[in-house]
């Protein structure tokens, strides 16, 4: 017999280089998207976006289009099986009245949560306070300028359930250095503590390369007359704008849940109630790094 030919190793293909390309470039585009989310435009960031605070309402997931939850007033019809609207009857014999009647006017302010997600916080705080980051639309259907400014006493509150949630509210440094505080706000004849955002930039790294959690990106101070504010757009580079952000610090419970009730805003000089979104109404979160 003669000898056996040994099995040579089979050449590297062309199909094989383009395989180990594409996962390659898979991996770092993985890794770019990471880093985003981490390092986001607001500086502040989801310290760690799997391990995310339970809320009730999930993780802070991609909607998909990061325009999908734009539109206000939020009530919209449900695709689900429910109560039939009513039908009515209307005779075309009938006249309509005489002076023109407002049946439903508009409320002075209107407030809307376009974009929220909820974060973790690094330090010294973690495990009794969580982070709550969002982006409100404001409309002002009043024929003053309405004042949005977030320096105390702060246009903007974010209504916690729960026992002493003024006493166990935790900011970071920047804003407990500041004469920002805790309020008591009636929504329907309920108090609630409310609570203010976090002065802008309050946020620092840590030396694992982490922030210490998201940071308010908030320099609007007031709303004209008939008009609406909300911050949308992209910078020079494509990538979506940061501003206009509001970052609270909320205390959590034994089991690591916040309690939100809902965003208000609220009169600087009464403290009274201008608007109001409950919770319920925010929809779903989006990730952090969409705005």
């Amino acid at each position: 017999m003669g000898a056996t030919k040994k099995a040579g190793k089979k050449p590297i293909t062309l199909k094989v280089v383009l395989g180990v390309l594409t996962a390659v470039t898979a991996l770092i585009a993985a890794s770019v998207a990471l880093v985003n989310a981490f390092h986001g435009g607001d500086g502040g960031v989801e310290s760690k976006p799997s391990t995310s605070v339970s809320v009730g309402n999930g993780s802070c997931v991609v909607t998909g289009d990061h325009n999908a939850n734009i539109q206000c007033p939020i009530t919209a019809p449900s695709s689900t099986a429910g109560a039939a609207p009513a039908v009515g009857t209307l005779s075309t014999a009938a006249g309509c009245g005489g002076e023109p009647v407002a049946q439903h006017p508009l409320p002075k302010a209107e407030i809307c949560v376009v974009y929220w997600c909820k974060g973790e916080i690094i330090g010294a705080r973690s495990g009794q306070m969580a982070q709550i980051k969002l982006r409100p639309k404001v409309t002002n259907n009043s024929d003053t300028a309405l004042d949005v400014r977030t320096s105390e006493p702060s246009a903007f509150l974010l209504l916690v359930g729960g026992a002493h949630a003024d006493k166990r509210w935790l900011p970071p440094p920047k804003t407990a250095a500041s004469t920002l505080h805790p309020r008591r706000v009636s929504v329907n004849g309920v108090q609630y503590w409310g609570l203010p955002p976090n002065v802008t930039g309050d946020f620092s790294s840590t030396s694992s390369g982490y922030y210490t959690g998201f940071g308010s990106t908030w320099d609007q101070t007031s709303v004209a007359p008939g008009s609406s504010y909300l911050a949308v757009g992209t910078n020079a580079d494509g990538s979506l704008v940061h501003h206009g952000n509001l970052v609270f610090e909320v205390p959590t419970d034994a089991t690591g849940e916040m309690h939100p009730v809902g965003l208000a805003l609220v009169n600087r000089n009464t403290g009274g109630v201008l608007a109001f979104q409950a919770f319920a109404d925010w929809g779903k979160p989006s990730a952090p790094e969409l705005f």
